[in-house]
């Protein structure tokens, strides 16, 4: 029996996962216990023994994501999985049934609003009955945003009231990192393997759950919006806006449904939510907001799909270093006051920093269970980073992942520091 599976674990992104969390200050103080899980079992002993882990079967174990009970058998050995392996739309559906069929807590680094959509239809009465914690998008999509507007709630609320109702709210990104094989295989997966109709209703304004709250500003290919007190930045379309304004949404309707329980967490009926890239001005906004719409038409003619599945990287292969850095900042309105939420890092943000975050999305889980803010409302379900972890999560990255988070009114520019 192990604290944490690692599921994909010879891949590009969980070697990442694995590493990271072989070298935490928990493990190496013998707070929690460590499996990988894979397809070889020949990849798995290569990789555990790299990581100075043993090979039996309690530290590697081999999984057919085919064969439910194979997946199943696997799963019941961990108090926590982490699933590495996408597309999630292929190869997820038996590790979330055999998670939340048998109470085992489920985290994932999904960039795909059709297969959360999916899971929830499925498998969160299930998983509210066994008390299981299926928490899906925990890397870099979607826990930047989602921690930025709860913490940019949570700031309006402790300067004008628990019931206030925050309103329009947009969060940029300023990233410099580079792509994997897996990032490849999923975009195909959108194009090629989601039927068109449930792709689009997984995207729609609230398609992950009820209720629904006020619909979205469309996406634009030139954004401005308040930096601080004396500047202005611009952006553009930023692709990950797809899975993380679904996200930013879901805990919108998970906190209203218990808004009369913990007000102080419920976003409100004016909330509408958006997403953009930073770019140095207009000029280069609308250059790479041009260019994102040529690459996605690109994806969707076959011939043109066929060159970029030959020139992106290939499967288990991506950045060779973590150098790099993101900076997300999101601006949310509320009545007279504006407040500017950062949540900053160092890192090659897509993969290095995903694998951080989704681990300590699993650490929170196993050594701080009792202080997660769902396991005191009770039950389990398909939730969020924010509704299922809040402020546990929220601390975990500030002691170990190496992340800044900080408020502050644009207005006042009186800063007020995350804890």
């Amino acid at each position: 029996m192990s604290d944490i599976l690692i599921l994909g674990a010879t891949g590009f992104t969980g070697k990442l996962i694995a590493r990271y969390l072989v070298n935490h200050p928990q493990r190496t103080s013998s707070q929690f216990t460590l499996a990988l899980g894979g397809r070889s079992r020949d990849r798995l002993h290569k990789t555990a023994i790299s990581l100075g882990l043993s090979t039996n079967s309690e530290s590697t174990v081999v999984v057919d994501l085919s064969d439910f009970s194979s997946v199943e058998s696997a799963i019941v050995r961990a108090k926590v999985v982490i699933n590495a392996i996408g597309p999630y739309w292929k190869f997820g559906d038996y590790v979330v049934r055999a998670c939340a069929k048998h109470g085992v807590h489920y985290v994932d680094i999904t960039p795909e609003p059709h297969f959360i959509a999916d899971i929830v239809t499925k498998y969160d009465f299930m998983a509210f009955k066994t008390s299981a914690l299926i928490v899906p998008a925990c890397g870099f999509d979607s826990i930047p945003p989602d921690v930025a507007v709860y913490v940019s709630n949570r700031y309006v609320k402790s300067v004008l009231g628990p019931r206030t109702s925050i309103e329009d709210s947009v969060t940029a990104y300023d990233v410099k990192g580079g792509f994997s094989g897996g990032s490849t295989d999923s975009i195909m997966s959108f194009v090629e393997d989601v039927p068109r109709e449930t792709l689009l209703k997984s995207v729609a304004d609230y398609g992950l759950r009820h209720p629904r709250g006020p619909h979205s500003h469309p996406a634009k290919y030139l954004y401005k919006l308040p930096y601080d007190a004396s500047s202005s930045w611009y952006g553009t379309i930023w692709p990950q806006r797809m899975i993380n304004r679904q996200t930013v949404q879901h805990s919108w309707s998970l906190f209203e449904r218990n808004k009369d329980a913990r007000p102080e967490d419920a976003y409100g009926d004016k909330f509408r939510y958006d997403e953009c890239l930073r770019t140095p001005g207009p000029i280069s906004a609308l250059f790479v907001g041009f260019s994102t719409f040529l690459f996605v038409v690109a994806l969707l003619v076959s011939p043109m799909r066929w060159i970029l599945k030959r020139i992106l990287p290939q499967p288990g292969t991506g950045p060779s270093s973590d150098e790099g850095h993101f900076e997300v900042v999101n601006v949310t309105k509320a009545d007279s006051l504006t407040v500017k939420t950062t949540f900053k890092g160092e890192g090659e943000f897509a993969y290095y920093a995903t694998a951080r975050m989704v681990s300590e999305a699993a650490l929170a889980i196993v050594l701080n269970f009792d202080e997660l803010p769902y396991v005191k409302i009770g039950g389990g379900g398909v939730l969020t980073p924010m509704t299922a972890l809040g402020d546990v999560l929220i601390r975990r990255l500030e002691d170990f992942a190496g992340v800044a988070i900080s408020s502050e009114s644009i207005k006042s520019g009186e800063t007020k520091k995350t804890k």
